[in-house]
């Protein structure tokens, strides 16, 4: 049923989140892979083809047609809007971490390398620092990303990783902090509470991650990585289900869904034009959208949208409004 050609390998975005065990998967990466580096105008990492096409010249698509040719990648604290043209969205790659270990660890690297002067608290209380993990992979839904690694299961998300990507990346931590100037430990109540309201976008990235992360590798289980299915998936206010999907592999064509409503089943084929996220770099010439015919007000909670042969759910009314 399913059909792959085979699959080279294409360039990625790496988009590394302060303190998530970015540096390590960066080295690890960069064995395998040609890596155009965009770590700021001034810092020393930055590579010369990005200062000189981003920073000299502004001249974002010079950098594009290199990476096109070269088959190079693309890494750095830079946001997801960034380069998101520069590469198909199932190749955009990042890490999160628990955001209360995250800022802490951010805080700590900030005090002891760049002279920040203040305390936690100012750190915290800081708009430049609060919620960066949210806001570095803004402007698309974690589903149309590729390999989103979770820190404290750094092993799992390699081996997902390369069961993807085909990159067999060793592991090995670097840029550890071994005398931190504060710990989770030393935070008082106060405290911890103020942390865990700041955090709360970083917090629903996170839990949306880690469960993104179960479900591939079960799925990885039963099925090849080449038939995994991104998706996003909208019920509008007029009763249409719309959204895109497209598989990982290669040359695989449509996706064809199953929706269930109430028990019935219904055939759609993922071939429209999807004009959603502009700036985003999908499959297919963009034709990778779907519209369902309005769905009775009703049935509005009892609705499942699967990947036909896989059976992945791609969409469950009951787990969304579950969700709030």
């Amino acid at each position: 049923m399913f059909k792959f050609l085979k699959n080279e390998k294409k360039p990625l975005f790496f988009v590394h989140i302060p303190k998530t065990a970015g540096t390590s998967f960066r080295q690890a990466l960069s064995s395998k892979r040609m890596l155009h580096l965009d770590y700021g105008k001034e810092s020393p990492v930055t590579t010369n083809a990005i200062k000189k096409y981003i920073y000299k010249n502004d001249d974002f698509y010079a950098l594009k047609s290199d990476i096109t040719e070269s088959k190079g990648s693309i890494a750095g604290h830079c946001h997801l809007a960034k380069y998101q043209d520069f590469v198909e969205s199932s190749h955009i790659v990042s890490f999160v971490r628990s955001p209360s270990s995250q800022i802490i660890s951010h805080y700590n690297h900030h005090a002891k390398f760049n002279d920040f002067s203040g305390t936690f608290e100012d750190f915290l209380m800081s708009p430049s620092y609060h919620s960066i993990q949210s806001k570095l992979l803004k402007g698309l839904p974690l589903t149309l990303l590729g390999v989103i690694g979770v820190t404290e299961r750094y092993s799992e998300s390699l081996k997902l990783f390369k069961a993807f990507y085909g990159d067999n990346l060793s592991e090995h931590q670097s840029n550890r902090n071994t005398s931190p100037k504060v710990r989770s430990e030393q935070i008082d109540v106060n405290l911890h509470k103020r942390l865990t309201n700041r955090g709360r976008a970083d917090q629903a990235l996170y839990d949306a991650a880690v469960e993104m992360l179960d479900e591939k590798l079960l799925f990885l289980e039963n099925c090849s990585p080449q038939q995994w299915v991104y998706s996003h998936v909208k019920l509008l206010d007029n009763g249409h289900l719309f959204g895109c999907a497209f598989y990982h592999g290669e040359g695989s064509g449509v996706v064809d869904l199953e929706l269930e409503v109430a028990g019935d089943l219904k055939r759609l084929k993922a071939n429209r034009y999807f004009g959603a996220f502009p700036k985003a770099n999908f499959p297919r010439g963009r034709y990778i959208g779907f519209l369902s015919d309005p769905i009775n007000k009703n049935d509005y909670d009892n609705l499942t949208l699967r990947v036909a042969g896989t059976n992945q759910v791609i969409f469950d009314s009951k787990k969304v409004n579950s969700h709030g």
